[in-house]
């Protein structure tokens, strides 16, 4: 109980990064995700589904929208992200979002 991933905090407080969903863009790129106009992605822990997201997907952004409980209060967030195009190791260039 408690451990790494648990979703506690310490006891000084502060969030630690291991408590904290992360998206892996370059996996919705080439799982054609970031082709359409949109999707719903999720987050699973023995089976059970512990937290979900929506993405907009736009010609060089997305927008990222969730809820987060902040002081015993639901918020909702939207946030745009702009997507650009950058070398790969193989000296190909990719580029993020539509095609």
């Amino acid at each position: 109980m408690g451990g790494i991933g648990s979703g506690w905090h310490s006891h000084s407080g502060k969030a630690k990064t291991q408590n904290y969903r992360y998206v892996d863009i370059r996996r919705w790129q080439r799982d054609g995700l970031l082709t359409g106009s949109g999707f719903d992605w999720s987050w699973t822990r023995n089976a059970e589904r512990i937290a979900s997201i929506s993405a907009i997907v736009a010609e060089n952004a997305i927008t990222l929208q969730y809820r987060i409980k902040r002081d015993g209060e639901w918020q909702d967030v939207n946030c745009k992200i702009r997507l650009g195009t950058s070398a790969c190791n193989l000296g190909e260039q990719t580029q993020l979002g539509r095609n």
